[in-house]
């Protein structure tokens, strides 16, 4: 999978989408981890968060209104990395506004094994009442 824009490859390992339920803030953050070969450099775990302002389905023919990456941390145990804040203003809120969560795999290695980690992906409301905790598992 490669996404438009970045020259650096990227694998999808899954999809989460869910609707929004208000304007407002919502704070993602999660660990990761790719105890890989410590002699070279490690794939790398990535978030790919895309908010669509009327997609019931998080179809992906329907329009984006804002996306973006939050890096995990690559070292060989797990580590939470800085929170990432995602804001849902008026102009891009609906009944029908979604986010869709994507655990991407940028490799070190084209055609090599992969291996990475996610864990406690959280996505809150206000920094405070989980939506979302932990749900790929």
């Amino acid at each position: 999978l490669n996404i438009p824009g970045n020259t650096t490859p990227r694998y999808n390992a899954l999809v989460q989408c869910f609707n929004v339920p208000a304007v407002g803030i919502y704070r993602l953050s999660a660990f990761g981890r790719s105890p890989g070969n410590p002699l070279v450099t490690h794939d790398r775990p990535v978030i790919r968060w895309r908010l669509r302002s009327n997609s019931e389905n998080c179809s992906e023919s329907d329009p984006i209104a804002a996306e973006g990456d939050l890096f995990l941390p690559n070292g060989a145990s797990f580590a939470e990395s800085a929170p990432f804040d995602i804001n849902v203003g008026a102009a891009q809120f609906s009944a029908n506004a979604t986010i869709e969560l994507r655990l991407d795999v940028e490799p070190d290695v084209l055609d090599l094994p992969i291996e990475v980690g996610f864990d406690r992906v959280i996505l809150r409301q206000g920094g405070v009442d989980p939506i979302f905790a932990d749900g790929f598992e």
